[in-house]
């Protein structure tokens, strides 16, 4: 009878592993390493993105510009795994209101997303560990940003979910920041830039203002250019969104795109 359960054990730990690797095969797992641009000019904000996720096996265009309510928002990093049930539309979208102020809104937004994040790494710490080691010590959280219509006024806001280690370093936890636009003397250039952006600093060190004239040709210009310098990371199509006070209307983008 032991002899029994023991080989009952064996092939269900053999079909637990046949699993695991047709899953991770497929794409439940999406991660934005991407190269995302917002520009705000006055009472206009333009976001542009790249198209390129993956799942650490293999990569696909996605749309990586989302509208829920006032808010719209890209994202670099894990955005959702519906395995482990990580799903970062759904935390926004419930902690959304377009009643409240946004500052009130953002708090909230910010604690559901660190506790999300933490009890997904406990989830995938002994389940997934190749993705849970790299999340933690290589990629480290997620970046968004916001282009937030509130009081008829278009805010710009940056958003990083990140670990942090505590003195000892065995132990983590989640952290957040934000920065503001118009609100927040770091943000006074008016321009923020997530995931990949070597090449584009390097560029704009060198032609300050660059963007100023032409946002929107800018914007192709300067991913195109990420896109080159990084191609296993970032990729074409390109995506671009114009967002005012009033309405939005897409610049350019591909299929897979909502229609908000």
């Amino acid at each position: 009878m032991l002899h029994i359960f023991k080989h009952i054990d064996l092939n269900l730990w053999l079909l637990r592993k046949i699993l695991t690797i047709i899953l991770f095969s497929q794409t439940y797992i999406s991660y934005n390493q991407t190269t995302i641009i917002a520009i705000r000019l006055n009472d206009t904000i333009i976001i542009g993105a790249d198209s390129k996720a993956h799942n650490f096996k293999k990569s696909w265009n996605v749309c990586k510009i989302y509208k829920y309510k006032n808010f719209y928002y890209a994202v670099s990093g894990i955005s959702s795994d519906t395995i482990y049930n990580f799903d970062l539309e759904v935390i926004i979208n419930k902690n959304v209101d377009a009643n409240r102020e946004i500052f009130l809104t953002l708090d909230s937004l910010n604690y559901a997303l660190c506790d999300s994040l933490i009890n997904y790494l406990k989830r995938i710490k002994f389940n997934r560990p190749y993705v849970y080691n790299e999340f933690i010590t290589k990629y480290r959280g997620i970046k968004i940003i916001f282009a937030i219509i509130s009081y008829q006024i278009p805010f710009l806001v940056g958003a990083e979910y990140y670990v942090e280690y505590d003195s000892t370093m065995m132990n983590y936890y989640i952290k957040y920041k934000n920065t503001f636009c118009p609100g927040d003397s770091k943000a006074s250039s008016n321009i923020m830039i997530i995931g990949q952006h070597k090449a584009i600093d390097g560029y704009l060190e060198d032609h300050p203002g660059f963007w100023e004239k032409n946002p929107v040709e800018a914007i192709n210009f300067l991913i195109k250019l990420e896109i080159k310098s990084n191609p296993d990371k970032v990729g074409k199509p390109i995506d671009i969104i114009q967002i005012t006070k009033n309405n939005y209307k897409w610049i350019q983008c591909k299929p897979e795109c909502k229609n908000f």
